[in-house]
């Protein structure tokens, strides 16, 4: 696990815990491959199929 997952995962835990004092449902993290590259990451829901690195260069290239 690389640091920025560690980063995310502690701002997915912020977010969840001002979700919870708003009374929504809190995002769930799941494990997934990417679909460009194949890699290991952690996805932040069904949306998120591309890990950072890819969508970074995904974006770059309209950008």
């Amino acid at each position: 696990m690389g640091n920025n997952e560690k980063t995310n995962r502690y701002d997915i835990e912020q977010i969840n815990e001002a979700r919870r004092l708003s009374g929504l449902k809190e995002i769930r993290t799941k494990g997934r491959s990417c679909l460009r590259c194949g890699r290991k990451f952690v996805s932040e829901g069904d949306h998120n199929r591309l890990c950072d690195t890819c969508r970074k260069v995904s974006v770059s290239e309209f950008v």
